[in-house]
């Protein structure tokens, strides 16, 4: 049985930051950043 690998290193970086962020942050972000005048930072 042969080992399965990410097709790419970006796809590896993006994977581990959404395990160490976590779902809620990333969605809560941009809508925090809207309410509070952040607009032009995202």
């Amino acid at each position: 049985m042969g080992r399965e690998r990410l097709a790419s290193r970006l796809g590896f970086i993006m994977l581990s930051a959404g395990c160490a962020i976590g779902c809620g942050n990333v969605w809560k972000f941009p809508w925090l950043t809207g309410q509070y005048g952040g607009g032009a930072f995202v």
